[in-house]
């Protein structure tokens, strides 16, 4: 297959100026100052949205696209600069609108990434590199791709970080291969609840005000700028912790009252290591505003596809801080405790 160089007409900011000049010097219709591999902007109002439409599924988001079948013309009502286009002697249009949409914000926490999609445009064996969505154009983008041939074959090929997914244009049949998973994430899946971690302190004449919540977890085949490898995927998990007060009774009617002032949180999944841990450094152990000492952390672990774990082992030391004793007793000053206990995690189903 050979790599044809589209010239961007489209996104330029030379635009304006380039195509009413390319216009000029060739025909009264204009066509004829295009050349195969260009790229010229059509109206900005999703013009083409009434044509098949597909959906790409990618770690940062969504490419929603829609395209009408090739052309040999497109009148001025079509392009952004009102002048008429016709296609080259044995070249035709491909018209193209695509919209980005940040559909995946829940997971962007674990997906740790500043690459792009790379866009290719293959029409009959030949490939025309296309620009880079716009991410930050909530109206989407259309335009007119000058092809060689009769474009009577088109595909879309998508490329994040080497991993590629294609688009037949004229049926919208997608091949997602490793980001297959991505189609099955939903925007709002990473919901927090309880970690049922009444019982994980049992140590005698002990009561701490502690709770524990658990957020997700979430399926990815991309997580923490890769992707995962043959037959894995990431399953990633968010933990936030709180020790308000740590009692210690003596037994004799006397007892101590700690406060956390550091907290170490970590997680495991059958003794396995996340792959990658990421700590919200704003939260601080005491809280000013409460005294509470919180701790959060998002965990990436990588797991065989075909058999996801569904318990977490959470293991957390403090640091603890004598705040206040009653009795006869002489409780020491500072000491260390854990907290220790599983969760059961929902893990979503594809």
């Amino acid at each position: 297959m050979r790599l044809r160089s589209a010239r961007t007409l489209a996104v330029s900011a030379c635009l304006a100026l380039c195509l009413p000049v390319l216009a000029a010097c060739g025909d009264d219709d204009g066509g004829s100052a295009l050349k195969v591999g260009d790229i010229v902007p059509a109206r900005q109002d999703n013009q083409f949205s009434s044509g098949k439409r597909s959906m790409v599924a990618l770690p940062v988001g969504r490419l929603r696209i829609w395209t009408e079948k090739a052309t040999d013309t497109a009148s001025s009502d079509d392009t952004r600069q009102l002048e008429a286009l016709k296609a080259p002697d044995g070249a035709r249009l491909v018209p193209i609108s695509w919209q980005y949409s940040d559909d995946f914000a829940a997971a962007q926490t674990f997906v740790n990434t500043d690459a792009q999609p790379v866009v290719d445009l293959v029409s009959d064996g030949e490939t025309y590199r296309l620009p880079t969505p716009d991410t930050s154009d909530e109206n989407g983008e259309s335009f007119f791709v000058v092809v060689d041939g009769e474009a009577k074959k088109t595909t879309l090929k998508v490329t994040f970080d080497g991993v590629s997914q294609t688009v037949d244009l004229r049926t919208g049949r997608r091949q997602a291969g490793r980001a297959e998973p991505l189609y099955s994430l939903q925007a709002n899946r990473l919901s927090g609840k309880d970690c049922d971690s009444d019982s994980w302190v049992d140590e005698p004449l002990t009561a701490i005000d502690y709770a524990c919540e658990v957020t997700g977890p979430l399926v990815l085949p991309y997580a923490n700028g890769a992707w995962a490898k043959e037959g894995h995927v990431f399953l990633a998990v968010g933990l936030s912790t709180e020790l308000r007060t740590w009692g210690i009774a003596d037994g004799s009617g006397g007892g101590a009252l700690y406060v956390g002032t550091d907290a170490r949180l970590k997680a495991t999944i059958d003794d396995q290591k996340p792959v990658d841990t990421t700590k919200d450094v704003s939260k601080t152990c005491p809280d000013l505003r409460t005294g509470a000492c919180l701790a959060d952390a998002f965990f990436v672990f990588d797991v065989d596809a075909d058999k996801i774990p569904d318990q977490l082992d959470v293991d957390e030391t403090y640091r603890l801080q004598l705040r206040n004793s009653y009795g006869s007793g002489h409780p020491v000053n500072k000491m260390t405790k854990e907290v220790k206990g599983t969760v059961q995690m929902t893990v979503p189903q594809s």
